[in-house]
């Protein structure tokens, strides 16, 4: 590189200098070119830049910043637009759209509304609508508005999923189901007073609690509560493709996961337990007083003594069959 002022070839050096960036020191290290005929220096704009990026992505990878990319799918996670989402945090549709494309950075403030409301989902982000509209930061309307913006993104979850639990279980009654078929409504309702009666549990027991309370009811009412097809696993039955079903009552504000690894607990209350007939909450009433008091485990071993689960042999459906399985509940 030549001097502008005198022509001469100028010399390269590498450079370091302390700065401070977010309250700490750092040190940038870019190169200068000096010329030794006439004294100029000039910093290469190039290389200081690369120091000062290299600087941010320390700082992101010590603060684990989400990518560019993850904060798109966060924002159509909750089903907003880029102007609904800058609404609800008070920025603009031009801030959201280059924190998403890459050319800007989040700044600490906006990086905790993130991780705190709008990455972990729905029910955190209606949290940040409710305080902000506490707070008089965002109108009735725009309040009104957004939320229901993320509960028809909520609804079409929970309808997607009835529909791939149906197609998976089957629109009709049949020897499977329990001669019923699956009703989303009925199964959180069921679920709901099992988690009201015992408290939190772990998935295992919930999936082992609701076998017991479809099998009673078929026994004693001809009819299974749920509608679900259940699979002899290797450690007792459980519904047929499970994840399906747990995800359908998590998208439904029914069960959250607990601090307590593979344990869930309940979101709803049981006053909003509507459509179960006296009779049929007498049945998940007897079920957790018999089965409830058991771990995972040892309810696991129960179902193995069940005919049921030794007829349909390991990964077969189970038969809803009038001995299907030992009534233990009218024998106390």
């Amino acid at each position: 590189m030549k001097c502008p002022e005198c022509m001469s070839e100028m010399r390269r050096n590498r450079r370091k200098r302390k700065e401070v960036f977010k309250g700490k020191a750092v040190e940038l290290s870019y190169f200068s070119y000096e010329c030794a005929q006439c004294g100029n220096t000039f910093v290469d704009a190039d290389s200081l830049e690369n120091s000062w990026k290299r600087v941010w992505a320390e700082h992101e990878k010590l603060l684990d910043y989400p990518s560019p990319k993850s904060l798109k799918t966060a924002r159509r996670n909750l089903g907003l637009t880029q102007e609904e989402l800058a609404a609800a945090i008070g920025r603009t549709k031009s801030l959201i759209s280059r924190l998403e494309d890459g050319s800007r950075k989040l700044s600490d403030e906006l990086l905790a509304v993130y991780k705190d409301y709008i990455i972990p989902g729905r029910e955190s982000f209606e949290d940040l609508l409710n305080k902000a509209r506490v707070d008089g930061r965002i109108s009735k309307e725009v309040w009104s508005r957004l939320l229901g913006r993320t509960n028809a993104k909520k609804n079409h979850e929970c309808s997607m999923l009835e529909e791939m639990i149906l197609k998976e279980h089957g629109d009709s009654p049949s020897e499977f189901t329990g001669f019923s078929v699956f009703n989303g409504e009925r199964l959180n309702e069921c679920t709901c007073q099992l988690f009201s009666l015992l408290g939190k549990m772990d998935l295992m027991k919930l999936l082992k609690l609701l076998f017991y309370v479809d099998a009673y009811s078929f026994m004693q009412k001809g009819r299974a509560q749920t509608g679900l097809r259940y699979q002899a696993n290797h450690f007792g039955p459980t519904p047929w493709r499970y994840d399906l079903v747990v995800s359908y009552m998590k998208s439904s504000d029914l069960l959250r996961d607990s601090d307590k690894e593979h344990f869930l607990e309940l979101k709803r209350s049981t006053g909003e337990i509507r459509n179960l007939a006296s009779d049929e909450t007498k049945i998940i009433r007897e079920v957790a007083r018999v089965y409830g008091g058991f771990d995972s485990k040892s309810l696991s071993g129960i179902t193995h003594q069940e005919k049921s689960w030794k007829d349909a042999r390991k990964r077969k459906l189970i038969r809803f069959t009038s001995d299907m399985i030992v009534d233990r509940i009218s024998e106390e």
